[in-house]
């Protein structure tokens, strides 16, 4: 009798304990799906740094935040291969289009071989204010085609139907630092693909302001 008794003890036990464990998973799992609702441009954020991060470059650590004004901002650690993979980290940052400035507070040996660097990241607020499914595949055609000698400043893009057929209208502006490169810009664009239905880019060469740099103006209509 006592055995059966403890037996039922012990059965009851075990269920309260799954029970509550049940409740305190379920509580997390909504606190989790409430953070990611409230705060999705980490996934943003995370998505970007992959495309970013080089295979010789890890960081370490990394603090996202916003400024008083609206801006973004990264703070990072990180340790790459050697001082190259650093340099060549920290130009790849300078290309892409969602960073808007970068500042390195310091490179050094860790004594390992490996090199040390920490500084920060200002970001394109295009970031987090735009989910929407079509936004990046302009960016990512824009950026088989530009480098540190074109860039892109401004970025929009609206998907519209026309009958029956979706279009991505794109407008985009930048600056280049390479006349040569800024002539055969429009024509690079409209070799990627049979899917481009149109491309315009209009620039001015005889800007006298500042005769290193031609800002320009473009657009694109992508079948999507």
């Amino acid at each position: 009798y006592v055995d059966l008794r403890l037996e039922k003890l012990d059965e009851d036990i075990e269920m309260g304990i799954s029970r509550n464990r049940f409740q305190v998973e379920e509580s997390k799992i909504k606190d989790v799906a409430s953070l990611l609702d409230n705060h999705s441009y980490y996934s943003e954020l995370l998505e970007m740094l992959q495309d970013v991060i080089s295979d010789n470059v890890y960081l370490t650590s990394c603090d996202f935040s916003f400024g008083d004004k609206g801006n973004l901002s990264l703070v990072f650690t990180g340790s790459a291969k050697n001082y190259v993979a650093a340099i060549e980290q920290i130009a790849i940052f300078k290309d892409s289009y969602w960073i808007d400035n970068v500042n390195i507070d310091a490179l050094a040996d860790s004594g390992t071989g490996e090199i040390t660097f920490n500084g920060s990241l200002g970001l394109k607020r295009d970031l987090i204010l735009y989910h929407e499914y079509y936004w990046n595949f302009g960016i990512e055609l824009l950026s088989l085609k530009i480098d540190r000698d074109l860039k892109i400043e401004e970025y929009s893009a609206v998907l519209k139907g026309y009958d029956s057929e979706d279009i991505l209208e794109i407008k985009f502006s930048g600056i280049s630092y390479d006349e040569k490169k800024m002539i055969l810009f429009e024509n690079d664009l409209k070799e990627i693909g049979d899917f481009i239905k149109d491309v315009s880019v209009s620039y001015d060469l005889s800007e006298e302001e500042h005769p290193s740099v031609i800002r320009f103006n473009g657009k694109m209509k992508l079948e999507f």
